[in-house]
């Protein structure tokens, strides 16, 4: 699979991740959905494009898409509680939760496959944490796995 066929297939999988998710939001009668990117730029370039057209109304979605103007900006608003969903990289919700705003990634808009990723603490890395064979023997300090 070449790099424009992954970048549509990633496009179009979160498009309808996205959907699902706002779909079943208010499907229920919530309130509007509130989300944020970073900035305008093509990686975004679909929920736009989707918002401006109308098809979340034509589906019966209410969406207020705000641009935060930069990844921090878009990560600050979320854990304000000014925004329900943040769309951005892998480092957002790690960052939050690391900071004690727990939050919880759907799919990342990233230039890495983040489902595909697993990220390691430095300390384990210089431990030997280096492969997911050696992650899933690894014990703990306190003994879990």
């Amino acid at each position: 699979m070449n790099d424009s066929n992954r970048r549509e297939f990633m496009l179009q999988s979160g498009l309808l991740l996205g959907g699902m998710a706002l779909w079943s939001v208010n499907a229920r009668g919530q309130e509007p959905i509130t989300a944020a990117h970073s900035v305008n730029t093509a990686i975004y370039a679909a929920h736009m494009v989707a918002l401006a057209k109308g098809f979340m109304e034509q589906q019966g979605l209410s969406m207020h898409l705000i641009e935060a103007k930069g990844g921090s900006n878009v990560r600050r608003i979320l854990a304000a509680g000014q925004v329900g969903y943040a769309l951005g990289d892998s480092g957002h919700p790690l960052q939050l939760t690391n900071r004690g705003k727990k939050s919880k990634m759907l799919m990342a808009t990233d230039n890495r496959c983040s489902y595909a990723n697993i990220i390691v603490r430095k300390e384990l890395h210089d431990k030997g944490i280096t492969d997911v064979t050696k992650l899933a023997q690894h014990k703990r300090d306190d003994g879990g796995k």
